[in-house]
């Protein structure tokens, strides 16, 4: 009974994660379609929660059920990295565009910053009630934005962990992922979730810092 839990892609490769199969990664080259590689994970037996890769295309963060997130470098036989801290499954994970620190998150609502380098986490806070489902950082790193399973959405200033913002989706919305607007000039990136399904629209887009809605569709097709 295998099925695949998830997957990234970065340059040519893809890594596709079966959730019946001992807590394996499966390699994939892209340009070939071939399988280059089985990895056995390092807490066996578990499942994956969560996975993404550093913005070099690097290392692969991958969080698992039992709170354990490891660093798996691709280009080296180096052992895997571990980072210990979470007491429920890791569900949400991203690198900073420089990839310096990574952010995760678990079924618990807890946020935990790491610096990748040395491994040391270097701020927690709880942040929602419950799981949290997606994180996104700016382009700078200084703001992370979180989505939780209860349809909010939080923004962070970091590396404090203030709440600066919050947007809570409305009746029938069903938010789906998050982000930020590039920044143009002296203009700075703008926190925005957006939402399907959102009221009368099919489609929505809304600043969190305003809850004004920034663009939006009528009678689109639920994705």
């Amino acid at each position: 009974e295998d099925g695949i839990r998830d997957y990234k892609v970065t340059g040519v490769q893809t890594c596709a994660l079966p959730i019946y199969c001992q807590g394996r990664l499966w390699w994939w080259n892209l340009n070939q379609g071939d399988l280059v590689d089985v990895i056995e994970l390092a807490d066996q037996p578990t499942l994956i929660g969560a996975l993404t890769f550093s913005p070099d295309g690097e290392t692969l963060a991958v969080g698992t059920t039992t709170g354990q997130i490891w660093l798996y470098p691709i280009k080296t036989a180096a052992p895997a990295d571990s980072l210990s801290q979470h007491a429920s499954r890791v569900t949400a994970l991203a690198f900073t565009a420089r990839g310096g620190v990574l952010a995760s998150a678990d079924q618990q609502g807890q946020i935990y910053l790491w610096e990748v380098a040395s491994g040391v986490c270097q701020r927690h806070w709880p942040a929602h009630r419950g799981l949290i489902q997606e994180l996104n950082f700016n382009a700078d790193g200084d703001r992370l934005i979180s989505l939780g399973e209860d349809q909010s959405v939080h923004l962070w200033d970091l590396p404090q962990g203030d709440l600066a913002a919050s947007f809570q989706a409305r009746p029938g919305a069903s938010i789906r992922t998050t982000g930020f607007f590039p920044s143009g000039g002296d203009r700075p990136s703008t926190a925005l979730a957006f939402a399907a399904g959102h009221d009368d629209y099919g489609l929505a887009i809304w600043a969190i810092a305003t809850g004004m809605l920034e663009w939006g569709e009528i009678g689109r097709a639920h994705v």
